[in-house]
This record gives C-alpha cells, structure tokens and sequence, in this order.
C-alpha cells in the first residue's frame, strides 16, 4: 500500500476494530458536508481537503501519522484533538476556511509543522492548543502569519516562530530553544519556562547578526532562569519588566534585566567516555570526578583529558546548541571524537590535539564570540568538520 491513494467524495467513518495499514493518501474532493470519524483509529497516508465547496470537518479525535493539507473549501476540527506530523494551508490561489475552535493540536513532524499562508485563507483558532512535540533534534517550524492564538507549547528540542503573531501563551519546557523570527514580534499575555543549571532554555532571533525579535508582554512582568536570550528585545514602552535569572545575554537584547548564573568561570571536566553533551552526567567539576549536575555556561572552560575516555574512538556528540569559555583537549587520550551536531558557541579558544577525530551535520557551526578578547583555534593539523565562524559580541 502507498501506492494508490482514496479518492472520497463523501464522508469516511470507522470503527474502533480496524486495521489499517494502508499507507496512500486520503482525498476528500466531495461537495457539501464531508465528515471524518476515525473511532481514534489511526491514519498512515496523508490527508487532503480539496473541493471549493466542501465544508469538511472532523467528528472524533484524529491520530494521523503523516500530515493534513487543507487545498481548498473549509475544514472545522469539531473542538475535536488533531495528533499529526503537519498540517499545511498554502495554496494562495484556492479560498480557503479553517477553524480549529477549543482542539489540542500536537504536531510530531521536523521541518514545517505548522505552514499555513494568509492569501485566501478565514482563519478562526478559539481557544486552542498547540503542542510542537518532534522528538528528534531537527527544527519544528511554526508559521503563524500574523493571527491570533491560544498556548503555544514548545516541547522540542528547536521550536521557531516565523511572523508577528498574537499568543495568550506560550510554554518553553526546559532545555530546549525556541527561534524568534528577526523584525518580527510576538505578543503575548505570558512567557513561561525555567531552565535549570542542567537544562537551560535559549530564546533568540532567527538571525544572531540581522534584526532583533521583538517580545512585548501585553501587561506585568516575564521572568525567566537559566536562559540563553540572542538578539531578543524585550518591550518596555508601556511599563512591562523583563527578568533574566542565572542568565546570558547576546547581541541586540535590550529591556532585559539578566544576573549571571551562579559559580560562573567553573572549570568542568569530560567524564564516562561516549556521551551527549546535555547529558549531566557526562560532567564533573574535577578529573575523573563525580557528576555535577549541571552543564556549562559561556564563561565555563570543559576540559578534556586522560580521565575523559576509557576505549578508542569514544564520543562526545553535541546534540544541542552548546557554550563554553574555553574548550581544551590537549591532554585527552583514547583518540576520541568530537560529534558536532548543532553550533557550538566558544567565547575564546579552541584547543585540539593530533589524535582526536571531528565528524558532524553539515549545517552545524563551531562559533567563536570573542567579545574583547583574543580567540585562538589551534587544531594540531586534525580536520574540523564544521563550519567555522568568528563573530565580536556585546555579552553580559
């Protein structure tokens, strides 16, 4: 099955005993009232809505292992939960209606989650709720095209918002990052997330070196703790406060009132060989020491060394956006390897040494902020497969 698809001209009703392994497309192309109820059953293939006139609409929950497209006519959710890996509106040319009302939208794919275009579109959200759950370290993208929502919650490892868009919430669980488009801004009556020492939050703009995000609060105070913020304004203009505890700010990040994280300058060492670098067990505040429980900050220095590997060709995977001060494997031993799947943001030097290995994502970056200080990068001859960039930084 894939390979063919179901055409429907009327509605589709399950029941709870099904099998369906069907995995081809479901067009509805029926005029009139069109119903989808699934018995919470789910769905492997894709669903298109596409007639002008069809005012299709769900009447149970959906589990929908791949996406929904709404190309033309109406979709209404019925109040009802939506657990899909996208749902898409874009076609500008075809007029379109979509009203999601109270549902719990919880949207599992990478890439463009959620991907709708204003051009042709009535779009109503009620009191809905979004959850962006990919479980990868890929991106989710929510294309918010300058309407109204209800709560927006960021349970991926990379959330990005694109467009001005109004939320009475939105929830960033820790130890994870939410992108804010640059020149655009998000209204909103509440911002909430708190990081931890071993699982901090990052807010930034889409863009570190173009134009900030802005945030305006619609009214009272935001506070937040152990968050990396690049190149976010918080708005003051009509007395709102912005509290950044156990805190780092970057770039164009005004309004904000930050206090560094406690203990900050710590040197952490490597521990337990192969290991991801958000894992807290991985550091220690001595060789061969216990775990921390913590991770480190911009104005750490990591080092790794005799006590870090225990076999040949063990690990370090940089699986989430990752800082340090200064960065030292001169003394490491075992031929380890550094894995560099997200940017790596080092304050001043990078010090590698001849028998360690480099692999990682070909978008992934080793980004050096100086800051007034001098950076050096010193490879001992060992390829650095990562893209390398040198930028100067207001940091506090």
């Amino acid at each position: 099955d894939g390979v063919f698809d179901i055409t429907l001209k009327g509605s589709l009703t399950l029941n709870t005993t099904m099998n369906l392994p069907f995995t081809g497309n479901y067009n509805f192309v029926g005029t009139g009232a069109i119903t989808l109820n699934t018995f919470n059953r789910t769905l492997n293939g894709k669903i298109f809505f596409d007639n002008a006139t069809g005012n299709f609409s769900l009447t149970s929950n959906i589990t929908n292992s791949n996406g929904i497209e709404l190309n033309n006519g109406s979709f209404t959710t019925g109040n009802n939960a939506i657990i899909a890996a996208f749902i898409r509106s874009n076609n500008i040319d075809n007029s379109k209606s979509l009203a999601i009302g109270t549902s719990i939208i919880t949207l599992t794919g990478a890439g463009d989650a959620w991907d709708i275009d204003n051009d042709n579109l009535t779009f109503t959200s009620g009191n809905s709720t979004f959850n962006l759950n990919h479980t990868g370290i890929n991106k989710m993208t929510f294309k918010g095209e300058g309407y109204t929502y209800y709560d927006l919650n960021v349970n991926t490892s990379t959330g990005e918002i694109l467009g001005s868009n109004t939320f009475r919430r939105i929830r960033l669980a820790s130890g994870n990052k939410l992108s804010l488009e640059s020149d655009a801004t998000q209204t909103l009556d509440s911002l909430i997330t708190s990081g931890s020492c071993g699982a901090p939050v990052i807010i930034s703009a889409t863009e570190t070196l173009g134009g900030a995000a802005t945030i305006v609060k619609t009214s009272g105070a935001t506070t937040v703790n152990f968050a990396y913020i690049s190149n976010v304004i918080g708005d003051v203009s009509t007395g709102q406060t912005y509290t950044a505890n156990n805190s780092v700010l970057q770039y164009t990040t005004t309004g904000w009132t930050a206090t560094a994280p406690a203990g900050t300058g710590t040197t952490f060492y490597w521990i337990g060989g192969n290991g991801v670098w958000n894992d807290t067990l991985n550091w220690s505040l001595a060789s061969g020491g216990l775990p921390t429980g913590c991770l480190p900050t911009i104005k750490d220095t990591v080092i790794f060394d005799t006590n870090s590997f225990s076999a040949a060709g063990q690990e370090v995977a940089v699986n989430v956006d990752a800082y340090c001060n200064l960065m030292n494997w001169a003394t490491a031993t075992n031929n380890p390897n550094l894995n560099i799947q997200q940017t790596l943001t080092i304050r001043r030097d990078l010090l590698m040494n001849a028998t360690m290995t480099t692999s990682g994502a070909r978008e992934a970056f080793v980004r050096f902020l100086p800051d007034g200080n001098n950076c050096t990068l010193n490879t001992q001859n060992t390829t650095l497969n990562a893209n390398i960039l040198f930028e100067g930084s207001a940091l506090t």
